[in-house]
This record gives structure tokens, sequence and C-alpha cells, in this order.
């Protein structure tokens, strides 16, 4: 999918993609180094609901995303954007939302809120798919 195409909310433009990225790097980060899990999980699809001007080069920025369990252990020090997917039917999957604050210099995430996917979402077409997905991820609608 294409990157540059609009998004609810707020329209994505080249302009605002590198917060978009920071918003959505900080997200997957947080939920990685914060949750008691064995594995990284990596994005499999992500939305940016909303931004709010907070002042000058800030903003809030409110996004919807998925997560999948990778192979890499958490430990391992990998980034999670360069590890695979398990494979499998039963997966575990996070639905995620998050508000970011994007400043010049720092991205904090000021809330995280997530919960158990559909386990079902990991059948073979999604397989397929997932191979052929490189590892950054997309926003595009629901």
């Amino acid at each position: 999918m294409d990157r540059r195409r609009g998004v609810s909310g707020f329209p994505f433009t080249p302009n605002n993609a590198p917060m978009a990225e920071k918003a959505l790097e900080a997200s997957m980060t947080h939920f990685n180094t914060q949750r008691a899990i064995t594995h990284l999980y990596r994005m499999t699809r992500a939305n940016m609901k909303r931004v709010v001007p907070i002042g000058l080069e800030t903003y809030d920025i409110m996004l919807k995303f998925d997560l999948k369990e990778t192979q890499c252990l958490k430990n391992s020090g990998q980034d999670a954007q360069q590890c695979n997917f398990k494979a499998g039917f039963f997966v575990p999957t996070y639905t995620c939302s998050s508000r970011v604050r994007v400043m010049a210099t720092s991205t904090q995430v000021v809330s995280l809120h997530c919960g158990h996917g559909s386990s079902s979402e990991s059948g073979s077409s999604e397989e397929a798919a997932n191979k052929e997905e490189s590892s950054s991820w997309k926003l595009y609608k629901y």
C-alpha cells in the first residue's frame, strides 16, 4: 500500500510522515520493553487517528495499530522490524491504541492501551502476505 495515502482523521503527507514514523516506533518499542512477554512483537498495520497540535513543533498523535508475535526473543537485542512473524494459527496478536507526543527533539508515549487480538488472524493467507510484507510499517484505512 502507498504510504502517502490519506488515513482516517488526518491526511498522510510526506510532511507528516517522519512524525508518524516516530510515533509508531515509540509505541512499538514501549510495548516490547514494558510488557511481560518472551518474544518481540511487530506491527502488522497502523492507522493514524488524529493529530493534535500542542505547541510549536509539538504534536500529540493518536494511533491504532495491530501487533503480532515474532520469532525473535525479547532479550535477543534484535530490532523487531527485522524479525519474521511466527507461523501458525494461534500466534498471539494485540490491538493497541496510543497517544504519543512528538516534539522536534524527542518522542514520548503518553498512553498505550492494548488488548488481545483475534488469534484466527494468523490463517494461511495472512502468513503468505506476511512473508511478502516489508520490515517497515504501513499506514492504511481499516
